[in-house]
This record gives structure tokens, C-alpha cells and sequence, in this order.
């Protein structure tokens, strides 16, 4: 997986000093421009974070027992700005009608359903979800989402590009992460791991099946991987 160039990149050194140096001076500059308030700026100003660690789980339900990566941001210099992120999306996210909360929603909704005989269930899998997302988009989908909403709630101060430049790339672009002794960069994809991670899959894969879908009354979508 770490060989794959579009997705990840080696490096040299930890650079978790200058990644945190890096945010806080964008940070300072938001609060000295007054696009947030001394309380936000308090909040997500970052001091001793530390590298982020890649380790592994088994995959116990699929073939061959494949891994799962999971890359651990708990400290990471961009950890307050993706929680940050992430609890402003939840309070706009609409879910669709297509959406399945856990496996016992779906168990019962198979219990009320009969298949006919002249229907057919599918079942169908995006494999390696989270790597797969295409960031740019799953970023552009989430500030329009958000614009939209601060139109109404004013919850915000920063503009489209301050928010989609200053804050998702901070959180999500070229996340650095190290394994043993050795450090790579994620290009593309989201972490599983993030706080962001789960929520950007989501509204990529709506996003996708509002395009490719038109009968979501027939069509549940459960994330499950």
C-alpha cells in the first residue's frame, strides 16, 4: 500500500515542528484579521503535538484476512482543526434517505422487506474506501455544505477559499505519518483514523449516489467495510 506513489510519498525527517509552526502562524493571522475569536484561537492553537503512527487490524470478515491501516492523528499537529471540522459539518450534514445507521437498522429493514420473485438484491462494495476518496472533491462538496448553511447561521467569519485553504488543507493535505523509522506523506485519500475521514466518505458517497442514483428510496447505503 506505502508503494503506491499517486497515494503516498517518502520522506526524510519528522517535520511535525514545522507542521505545527506552520498552523499556528495561519491561526495568527485568522485572529489578527478578526475572522475568529480569541476563544476559537485559544482552542486550536497547537503546542507539543507529536508524529502521527500508522499501525494495522485484521479485516476478520473478508478473504485472505487483509489489513486495515489506520493512521493514529490523536496528537498530531492538525488534530484540533480536524475535530474543529469536523463538529461544524455534523451540524449541517443532512443524511440521506438512503442512509443506514448500524448493522441492527439494517437487519430490521430486511425483516420488513420481502424480495419478489421478479426482484433481485445487490449488494455492492467500494474497496479501500477512505484511500480512494478524492480529496479535492470531498473538500469542495464540504464547504459548499458549509457556506450554505453559515448563509443562514453566521456561524463563521471566514470566506470560501479562507476556509477551504486555510482550514480543510491544513487538516487533510499531506498528512504526515511514520512507520518504524521510516516517514511517508498521504497525497491522496482520506485517514481512517481522522476525525474527518468517516465524515468526508460519507458526503463523497451521497454526493455520488445523488448523481448515479435516482430511486434512493430502493437503495440503502450501510458503510460497514
Amino acid at each position: 500500500m506505502l508503494k503506491d506513489s499517486k497515494k503516498f510519498i517518502v520522506g526524510n525527517v519528522d517535520e511535525t515542528t514545522e507542521e505545527e509552526q506552520k498552523i499556528n502562524r495561519r491561526l495568527t493571522q485568522l485572529k489578527r484579521d478578526k475572522k475568529t475569536t480569541a476563544k476559537e484561537y485559544d482552542k486550536l492553537f497547537i503546542s507539543g503535538s507529536s508524529i502521527t503512527m500508522i499501525y494495522c487490524t485484521v479485516k476478520v470478515h473478508k478473504q485472505n484476512y487483509s489489513l486495515r491501516p489506520i493512521i493514529s492523528i490523536c496528537n498530531a499537529p492538525n488534530y484540533k482543526i480536524a475535530a474543529h471540522l469536523a463538529s461544524m459539518i455534523k451540524q449541517c450534514n443532512d443524511q440521506l434517505s438512503s442512509y443506514v445507521k448500524d448493522s441492527f437498522e439494517f437487519v430490521k429493514m430486511l425483516q420488513n422487506n420481502i424480495v419478489g420473485s421478479n426482484e433481485i438484491m445487490l449488494s455492492f462494495d467500494v474497496e479501500s474506501l477512505y484511500p480512494n476518496v478524492s480529496v479535492t472533491e470531498a473538500i469542495d462538496i464540504a464547504v459548499k455544505m458549509l457556506w450554505g448553511t453559515n448563509k443562514t447561521m453566521k456561524f463563521m467569519k471566514l470566506t470560501k477559499s479562507e476556509t477551504y485553504i486555510l482550514l480543510f488543507n491544513l487538516a487533510l493535505r499531506n498528512l504526515q505519518f511514520r512507520l518504524y523509522n521510516e516517514y511517508y506523506r498521504q497525497k491522496e485519500g482520506v485517514a481512517m483514523g481522522s476525525l474527518l475521514a468517516p465524515i468526508l466518505a460519507d458526503i463523497f458517497m451521497n454526493n455520488l449516489e445523488k448523481k448515479t442514483y435516482r430511486t434512493t428510496d430502493i437503495i440503502k447505503n450501510y458503510n460497514m467495510d
